[in-house]
């Protein structure tokens, strides 16, 4: 409002608006004072919710179903059709996050859990649920046309959706989530020309 008062004293000086000044300014107030509301309004990030996600913001639960080999991407290595940089999954720190692994793939098992991030070269041949770095965040190994289910509490940070199977993950078979206590719904951030992979 400071602001407002000192930009309005200066209209005050224009020689030319003397005749219509009380005009002028309330023109001006009621235009940067809308603007002003705009600027302080929470930026929220661009939402793309997917079939695959659902959340209750009330109860603060999210729910992912996740699809090993969706499709042939990766030579099947994928959740949802995503592998590596592909997808961002974020939610709010404290919520429930529960998700399901479903195994489409005839010829591998697969299995998922959080794992912190990795270097390119620094990624392990395979984990066991043992190495999740959030409690009860992971699965077991799935095998074709099996499904199982994991539900933890989302911790503030950076993490990885990783594929414990041996030599998966080294072969992309990863991909983002964080978690963050400044957002007050989960979202997914999709690269744009990969949206109408799985919707």
């Amino acid at each position: 409002m400071e602001t407002l008062k000192s930009m309005l004293q200066e209209v005050e000086r224009l020689p030319f608006l003397q005749l219509n000044k009380k005009c002028f300014k309330y023109t001006l107030f009621v235009f940067l004072l809308v603007i002003n509301n705009a600027c302080t309004q929470i930026i929220k990030p661009s939402i793309f919710e997917p079939s695959w996600m659902t959340y209750d913001e009330e109860k603060k639960q999210v729910y992912f179903e996740l699809v090993a080999a969706w499709n042939a991407n990766n030579n099947g290595y994928n959740f949802n059709g995503y592998f590596q940089d592909d997808v961002t999954i974020t939610v709010p720190t404290d919520w429930s996050v529960g998700m399901t692994l479903i195994n489409r793939d005839g010829t591998a098992p697969h299995s998922v859990l959080v794992t912190e991030p990795y270097m390119s070269d620094d990624i392990p041949d395979e984990l066991t649920g043992e190495f999740a770095v959030l409690a009860r965040a992971y699965t077991d190994e799935v095998y074709a046309n099996e499904s199982l289910s994991m539900r933890f509490k989302a911790k503030t940070g950076d993490y990885w959706l990783f594929c414990g199977v041996k030599r998966h993950a080294i072969n992309g078979m990863w991909i983002k989530f964080n978690v963050d206590k400044n957002i007050d719904i989960p979202y997914i951030k999709i690269k744009k020309e990969l949206e109408n992979i799985r919707r």
